[in-house]
C-alpha cells in the first residue's frame, strides 16, 4: 500500500541517485572524452525511486533511531547502486552481444563480471562515496521524520 513515508523515501533516493548519476557522468567524461549515455540518468532515478520506495520506505515505522534510519538509508542508496550496476552491466553485455563478440551465452554473463568491474572502478572516488553515505544518512533521517509526522 502506498504511504508518504514510502514517497518521501523514494523520491529522496531518486533525488540521490539523480546526483551521483551526474557525479558519474561527469567522472566518465574526464576519463573517456565523451561518452553515450543513452537512458542513464533516467534509468538511475526510476531504479532510485523504485530502491527507496521498497528498501528504505517498508522500513520507516516512526519508531527508529537516527542511527537505524542512517543505516537503512544507506542500505537503500547500495541498493540502487548495486541495481543501476547491474542492470547497465547487462545492457552492455547485450549490445556486445549483438555485435556477435561472444562464442555462447556462458561467455557473455562471464564478461558480464569484467564489464561490472570496469564501470565499478568509476564509482570508487571520494566525492561519490561521500555523497551516497551522507545522502543514505540525510534520506534516511528525513524519511524516518516523515513517517511519524504521517502515521
Amino acid at each position: 500500500m502506498m504511504t508518504m513515508p514510502k514517497v518521501v523515501a523514494g523520491a529522496l533516493t531518486a533525488f540521490l541517485a539523480w546526483i551521483v548519476s551526474g557525479l558519474v557522468k561527469t567522472e566518465l567524461l574526464a576519463v573517456y572524452g565523451s561518452y553515450n549515455f543513452g537512458w542513464f540518468v533516467t534509468l538511475s532515478v526510476v531504479v532510485g525511486f523504485v530502491c527507496g520506495y521498497r528498501v528504505l520506505g517498508s522500513r520507516a515505522t516512526g519508531a527508529l533511531g537516527a542511527a537505524i534510519a542512517m543505516s537503512v538509508g544507506m542500505t537503500a542508496a547500495a541498493a540502487t547502486v548495486f541495481w543501476v550496476l547491474a542492470l547497465v552491466t547487462a545492457n552492455e553485455m547485450l549490445r556486445l552481444a549483438l555485435e556477435r563478440r561472444y562464442r555462447g551465452p556462458v561467455e557473455g554473463i562471464e564478461d558480464m563480471v569484467r564489464i561490472g568491474g570496469n564501470y565499478g572502478q568509476h564509482l570508487l572516488h571520494a566525492n561519490i562515496i561521500l555523497t551516497l553515505v551522507i545522502g543514505g544518512c540525510i534520506a534516511g533521517v528525513l524519511t524516518e521524520i516523515a513517517a511519524r509526522r504521517w502515521n
